[in-house]
């Protein structure tokens, strides 16, 4: 949106063209004229300007599209306002009948109308014009009276109905061109429009948000056009809908609270007068409480002797893990089990800890869970062997090559100068995953990486020995 929105030539009594600009943010017109100097004049919402009293000097006028009022304040007499119109009407004020005088008028671009009120106490309509074109009037037939024409941007081509000749048009422009003959010149946007989404209650989750969150989409466009959207929520497509137009100005906001329903994962399209935004929006809807969400990484050796277990669960903004290696009864008659456990927040550790037992080995731990982190909770998975060193003793399940320190790669020990004490191989089986995206995610729909199930190890059987 331009700043500085429109740009006019305004005649003085001296015949000179005077240079005048509206600014829509603060509502101040801004005259440099050639007699009077400088000066501001704060009123208005859509300029209008225009000799409404015909004295030959422009007057200070705008279009209120709120109350539908015209506010005019002639240089001969004083202001007075006149209801007329409706919010999404495009005022186009002329001298439609030729008196000399500029006359109130109005473009519907719903219907493709317009709206006449003659300084001469004739009023009128005429339908010409369609959804999408840009008002355009002017003298195209020189008769002295303004001519209804729109520019039709989709195709590039100037429709004029002239007071004294049959309809023509032309094509003159592309569809890009913002037609210089409008009064629109600093209120159509450009052929892109664009969009910002705000998170105004915890913009620092942006462009995340919360449950309870409140939302704000803020577009531009082409004025009173259609804003659309297509959606994917959570892997499904939704078809388009119309939210609404946007306004004189070419603008259009959203505003609402994200509610426990829309808990999930979005990608929108959205689209103003049939032209796309840019690109996409992605964004996740969470719940920080209320639930709990647990993912859970399950693995075994292949022989089954060995399981082990992950487990990541959030809750109320707090990331609790559980890790464990259990060995079923006849690993436990060689081995202990091991297990090493480490909580990584966006790749970094966090957490660690170890545990070891004859049959199981297992613990917790806990940690802040960041909104919209990632979590991951990696498990390393052990057997360890007690093995009295000095005398012959073979490993019974050969779990991995070389696995059993300095020694044979067979596990087999001999007698060693009589010397008898024991030595423990930690035998390293593998890992287990649980692995969260974008938490805390309380609720319904998780969003999340999730193995059910995983072979950590695989064992060579065939390389067992039993007995020497």
């Amino acid at each position: 949106m331009l700043e500085t929105a429109c740009i006019q030539w305004i005649l003085t009594a001296t015949a000179k063209r005077d240079i005048a600009v509206l600014r829509p943010s603060n509502g101040t017109w801004y005259l440099q004229a050639t007699t009077a100097g400088y000066s501001e004049h704060v009123w208005g919402d859509i300029s209008v300007p225009g000799d409404y009293d015909g004295d030959g000097k422009a007057d200070f006028a705008v279009f209120r599209p709120s109350n539908n009022t015209w506010y005019i304040a002639p240089t001969s007499s004083g202001a007075y306002a006149l209801g007329f119109g409706v919010p999404t009407d495009l005022p186009v004020p002329n001298d439609y009948d030729g008196d000399g005088k500029t006359d109130m008028a109005l473009y519907r671009p719903s219907n493709g109308v317009w709206y006449i009120q003659g300084s001469t106490g004739t009023n009128w309509s005429q339908q010409f014009g369609l959804p999408g074109d840009i008002p355009v009037p002017g003298d195209y037939d020189g008769d002295g009276r303004a001519d209804p024409a729109v520019f039709r941007p989709s195709n590039s081509i100037w429709y004029v109905s002239p007071t004294s000749a049959a309809p023509f048009y032309r094509q003159f422009g592309l569809a890009a061109d913002v037609p210089a003959g409008s009064s629109y010149f600093g209120y159509i946007a450009s052929a892109s429009p664009t969009l910002q989404l705000t998170n105004l209650t915890h913009p620092g989750l942006a462009p995340n948000f919360e449950t309870g969150d409140t939302f704000q989409y803020s577009f531009t466009g082409r004025p009173n056009q259609p804003v659309s959207d297509v959606e994917t929520k959570n892997g499904t497509i939704s078809g388009s809908v119309t939210f609404g137009y946007t306004n004189v100005y070419g603008t259009f906001t959203i505003n609402g609270v994200e509610q426990t329903s829309e808990i999930g994962s979005y990608t929108q399209v959205w689209s103003v007068g049939g032209v796309q935004v840019t690109s996409a929006v992605s964004f996740m809807v969470g719940q920080l409480g209320g639930g709990t969400v647990s993912i859970t990484d399950l693995g075994e050796t292949s022989d089954g002797h060995v399981a082990g277990v992950s487990t990541l669960s959030i809750a109320n903004g707090t990331a609790t893990t559980y890790s464990a290696t259990e060995l079923d009864y006849t690993a436990s008659l060689y081995y202990n089990a091991g297990t090493s456990g480490t909580l990584y927040e966006e790749g970094t550790a966090i957490r660690s800890g170890s545990a070891s037992g004859s049959g199981l080995a297992d613990g917790y731990m806990s940690a802040p869970a960041t909104a919209w982190n990632d979590y991951d909770l990696q498990t390393d998975h052990y057997v360890i062997a007690y093995i009295p060193y000095g005398v012959y003793f073979e490993n019974p399940y050969y779990y991995q090559d070389g696995s059993c320190g300095d020694v044979s790669s067979d596990c087999t020990f001999g007698p060693g100068g009589g010397v008898y004490y024991v030595v423990a191989a930690s035998i390293y089986l593998g890992s287990t995953l649980a692995h969260q995206t974008n938490v805390p995610q309380d609720g319904s729909a998780p969003i999340a990486d999730y193995s059910a199930y995983n072979n950590f190890f695989t064992i060579d059987s065939a390389a067992c020995r039993f007995g020497h």
